[in-house]
């Protein structure tokens, strides 16, 4: 209770005293208690919606702080991962890794003894199969056409003798039927199928009692091949008008567990002309249908490299590992 009796107006003694209510309202002396200034003007409009206004200021400023949060800690987050990239980009920097090459090198052993299996001609020529034929596998080979080219990793030590001589005197050798399916195996693969041969006649790369050439004799009872090396057969003479193909060994590499050799190789025909030179047409098949060149005037030892003619064939022989840790014939394909 207020004992400030200047500010106390009793509206009974206003009355008394011939005052108007109006005049007491108009007084600048009007309580400063927001509640009562409520309760008088609590008809105005105006004021009711005051009151609104402040909570929907209030409500702006809490949204804005929390927009503001937000913000702050997207920037943060944001500086955080820049920065952690560029650290790693700076200290943590990894050698480049060398793609793998899968390239064997054309002196590589491997790949000059494969080669050599599948040019081998003996005693001269190459034999032209694998040059003739579009694809080649172990089942496209004849009987004789295994044995010839098994017979061509033999060695002049894998043959005995059997202590016999023919009536002229000749020593009788003798190999071995294990020893011809070891080499079987080498050549074609562990799982090459053959027929064992009652006879044939073979030429070898090396000599005994100065003859390289025999025929061979399946003998069923002791299992092994018995020969009389009777006959010396003379290299074949090599030049520009005997030579029918030419190969060139182009690519060598590794194919998962195979290797894969590439030949280039051409097949020139040369005929002797009026000047004793030789003009020759180069064909890019072994029928000679397919002209790609013409080279005239050569000597007669010149010698043709196919990998200067860009229309040259392209043999690609594929080789397999065997169970010996070596490498056998799988297939051979003619790319026209």
């Amino acid at each position: 209770m207020n004992n400030n009796k200047e500010s106390n107006f009793d509206f009974k003694d206003l009355v008394d005293q011939g005052g108007d209510v109006n005049d007491l309202l108009d007084q600048d002396n009007l309580s400063d208690d927001p509640l009562a200034n409520e309760v008088v003007n609590n008809d105005d409009d105006t004021d009711i919606k005051f009151g609104k206004n402040i909570s929907k200021k209030k409500s702006s400023s809490r949204a804005n702080k929390k927009f503001t949060t937000i913000v702050v800690i997207g920037v943060a987050v944001l500086f955080g991962v820049t920065f952690f990239i560029i650290f790693n980009l700076i200290f943590n920097r990894r050698e480049p890794v060398e793609p793998v090459s899968n390239e064997l090198a054309l002196d590589d052993e491997r790949v000059v003894a494969l080669y050599d299996r599948v040019k081998y001609g003996a005693r001269g020529p190459r034999y032209y199969k694998f040059v003739s034929e579009p694809s080649v596998t172990e089942k496209n080979f004849t009987n004789y056409e295994k044995f010839y080219y098994a017979l061509s990793l033999t060695e002049t030590s894998d043959f005995r003798e059997t202590g016999t001589n023919n009536e002229a005197g000749v020593v009788e050798y003798y190999i071995s039927s294990a020893k011809i399916q070891q080499y079987m195996q080498e050549f074609f693969g562990d799982g090459v199928k053959y027929v064992t041969a009652s006879s044939l006649n073979y030429t070898f790369d090396f000599v005994k009692e100065d003859k390289n050439s025999g025929q061979l004799n399946y003998n069923a009872d002791k299992k092994r091949y018995t020969i009389y090396f009777t006959d010396k057969v003379e290299d074949e003479a090599q030049n520009i008008e005997t030579i029918r193909v030419y190969g060139e060994l182009s690519s060598a590499k590794l194919d998962g567990d195979k290797i894969v050799i590439k030949e280039k190789v051409i097949f020139p025909k040369c005929n002797k002309n009026a000047s004793n030179t030789y003009d020759c047409i180069i064909y890019r098949d072994y029928e000679n249908t397919v002209k790609i060149d013409e080279a005239i005037g050569q000597d007669p030892n010149h010698i043709f490299k196919p990998s200067e003619y860009e229309s040259a064939n392209v043999v690609t022989y594929t080789f397999k590992p065997n169970a010996r840790g070596s490498y056998s014939f799988e297939s051979s394909k003619l790319t026209y």
